[in-house]
């Protein structure tokens, strides 16, 4: 910012030393909150090199307290399959487990009756 204030002072257009600490004051980002307020709450205003230096403590004391945050993320080895419903509490399944089948004979799979299979339905077939 000082550097532009300098190119502008050699074209002959003076930015004031006011506005130019007013400028940098409300380009600050928002973790600067306090540090605006305690700026504003002071009768006398800052120059330039004032306003620098306490921008660097004030970046000095924001890396102190910023603390160090760790996110992890995992994945699932066994990965799902099927209708992701069955997790659910309360929900009970309508079609049959597939052990359950082999032990108690033939079963269609079309219209849900033991005793025969999907290729044998007469319902399937129609």
């Amino acid at each position: 910012m000082s550097d532009m204030s300098n190119k502008l002072k050699s074209m002959d257009m003076e930015i004031s030393e006011g506005f130019l600490v007013h400028f940098i004051m409300t380009s600050l980002p928002a973790s600067y909150g306090p540090f605006k307020i305690n700026y504003n709450t002071q009768k006398e205003k800052w120059t330039m090199s004032e306003l620098i230096a306490m921008c660097v403590q004030e970046e000095g004391r924001l890396k102190t307290e910023k603390t160090d945050v760790a996110h992890l993320t995992t994945t699932n080895s066994k990965k799902r399959k099927g209708n992701r419903q069955g997790g659910r509490k309360g929900y009970t399944s309508k079609v049959p487990k597939i052990g359950a089948n082999e032990s108690s004979g033939p079963y269609c799979k079309f219209c849900r009756f033991k005793g025969h299979y999907q290729r044998e339905c007469p319902k399937f077939k129609a």
